[in-house]
């Protein structure tokens, strides 16, 4: 399209759709976030349509090798799927939706699907998959133009931890609602494993190493919220952990102590004790002690722990919970001073004349 006006002449052209699809060429060199029915898919270097990897995936005689991803996606909106297959009877499409194949294809042959999402559909489970019987296909630079849909997952459950190795810690974690194409797993800000779905094994981790997991869930308009963290020690210690540090009072009410500390290397867990009483005990850094009285001063220590004995216990805090009242000043008071001379025109009062309403009676004798 030309556009004239005040004799500039601007050429015009569309905007090019994004890619709405996550590892479209499996350039990672995993399938995340795709996911193949019976293991059947893996990223290989040859044969590739472009760059230096692409999808292999070998149809059995009971499974066609279906591999499959979920992206978020607007209602009615009109769609364009493309993909680049080699092999026998290859299928792209959109689950419920279009598709189209090739019997066979010696060559990458791009195939195309064109499709318009519902009146209140929000996500689209796009897939590649052979046929029964006819051996390995092959897939590269898949893509799926048109706009994302309006909103990234929500955050996910808190992840908890399994089997624990020397080298290795399992995590497992509640689903994310709304369109979700995989989860990243965090330790600090640095992602140690992509998934598609609620659980991993962190491997080629430190013997005897302390570590701190949150999990996030993505989609192609963005990613959620950080779950809760969740600590873990892998095994293979052979000492007990050193003193923890940071012992401080994070919050307080009329019943409890909320406390918190720093993480002890090779520590699997820790205990709060209120001078040789154990209070309180957990695998993380955080603890509240509770069942407390109101206006009451405690003073805590934690130690952390493995399987080869307890830290020595840390400095101590002190803190006091909430609830405190203030009786105010009595109503009455008497303050006087008995002394030889009363030169200063001060009269004698006897104690027995006091009367019973003071609260206070203060006297001092010179």
């Amino acid at each position: 399209m030309l556009v004239i006006g005040a004799g500039l002449l601007v050429a015009s052209t569309p905007a090019q759709a994004a890619n709405l699809l996550s590892n479209p060429g499996f350039e990672t060199g995993s399938l995340s976030p795709w996911s193949c029915t019976g293991g059947l898919g893996s990223v290989v270097s040859s044969p590739v349509q472009a760059g230096t990897k692409a999808l292999q995936a070998a149809a059995s005689n009971s499974d066609n090798a279906k591999c499959t991803q979920t992206v978020a996606v607007q209602a009615n909106t009109a769609y364009v799927l493309s993909a680049w297959v080699r092999g026998n009877y290859v299928y792209v499409g959109v689950t419920g939706g279009s598709s189209t194949w090739t019997p066979s294809a010696t060559a990458y042959t791009k195939l195309t699907v064109n499709f318009t999402t519902g009146a209140s559909q929000t996500s689209a489970e796009v897939f590649l998959h052979g046929w029964y019987g006819q051996g390995t296909y092959y897939a590269d630079e898949v893509s799926l133009d048109g706009p994302g849909g309006s909103s990234p997952p929500s955050v996910p459950g808190n992840p908890t931890v399994g089997a624990i190795t020397n080298t290795s810690i399992a995590l497992s974690w509640g689903a994310s609602s709304g369109t979700v194409t995989g989860y990243r797993v965090y330790e600090g800000t640095t992602v140690r494993a992509t998934v598609t779905g609620t659980s991993t094994t962190i491997t080629g981790l430190a013997v005897c190493s302390s570590h701190a997991y949150t999990v996030r869930a993505y989609n192609s308009v963005g990613e959620s919220a950080s779950s809760g963290s969740v600590s873990a020690t892998t095994t293979g210690c052979t000492t007990a952990p050193p003193t923890p540090s940071g012992l401080n009072v994070t919050g307080t009410t009329n019943t409890s102590i909320s406390l918190g500390w720093n993480a002890s290397t090779g520590a699997t867990g820790y205990r709060v004790y209120e001078g040789n009483t154990q209070v309180a005990s957990g695998s993380g850094t955080t603890a509240t002690v509770s069942g407390l009285a109101a206006c009451t001063s405690h003073s805590y220590t934690v130690a952390a722990y493995n399987a080869n004995g307890e830290s020595a216990k840390s400095s101590a805090v002190s803190g006091t919970t909430t609830g405190c009242t203030n009786p105010g000043l009595p109503k009455h008071a008497l303050i006087g001073y008995l002394h030889a001379s009363f030169a200063n025109g001060s009269g004698y009062i006897r104690m027995a004349d006091v009367p019973a309403a003071w609260d206070i009676i203060n006297l001092a004798f010179g």
